[in-house]
């Protein structure tokens, strides 16, 4: 088993740092703004992990993830069915929360912008620089963090101190690792994790308007 290179060990550890730049980001600004801290904490960690991702793919890199896959229907079928799932048991029942035009456009702005610098991060960068390891090592390490990263987000968030939403984003996050590790591409983990932005009602469970049952 190869051993990880200096570069690779810092861009391994970056989710570290990003996780201690967004809780600073928190500390500062959650008492002022309350749940409307969403707001900054999506910016620095957008904005963080493009650079991160930036710095370690280059553009051909980014590209080459977002080519085409050519590996059969199989992945892209899964990719599309795990969200069609929320639409019965979160989104259809609560469809009135978007009935403001402002939730509407911030939850569709959500979902264009995140999936984009989240999967290049999490799927594409953590898991190319821990290619030289066994698979299910790099998936478990880019999941786990990437769950655990929400919690963050989710500061201010009733429906983000669900233990149960840290599973379910944990088993999303092997998901479309397996995905892209079959596909050799993002296309397809882009298009779910878009989807289920819009599913799971992202903005108005940022703003607590859509809290779980049960934790009312």
């Amino acid at each position: 088993m190869s051993k990880l290179g200096r570069t690779q060990i810092v861009f391994l550890l970056s989710p570290l740092a990003l996780m201690v730049l967004l809780l600073i980001t928190a500390w500062i600004l959650a008492p002022i703004l309350d749940v409307w801290v969403w707001v900054p904490l999506c910016i620095v960690y957008w904005t963080t992990m493009g650079l991160i991702s930036f710095l370690g793919m280059r553009k051909d890199g980014i590209r080459k993830m977002l080519e085409p896959s050519k590996r059969g229907l199989l992945w892209p079928m899964v990719a599309v069915l795990i969200p069609l799932v929320l639409l019965p048991l979160q989104f259809l029942p609560n469809l009135r929360l978007l009935s403001p035009v402002w939730i509407l456009l911030l939850t569709i702005i959500v979902a264009l912008i995140n999936p984009w610098f989240e999967e290049i991060y999490w799927r594409g960068l953590l898991l190319e620089m821990s290619a030289n390891k066994p698979a299910w090592i790099g998936i478990l390490y880019s999941s786990v963090l990437f769950s655990s990263g929400h919690l963050i987000l989710g500061i201010k968030s009733i429906a983000c101190r669900y233990p149960g939403l840290y599973i379910s984003l944990f088993l999303l996050g092997v998901i479309w690792c397996v995905i892209y590790k079959k596909t050799n591409s993002l296309r397809w983990p882009l298009f779910s994790h878009f989807l289920i932005d819009i599913f799971t009602l992202s903005v108005p469970v940022f703003l607590n308007l859509y809290i779980p049952p049960g934790m009312k």
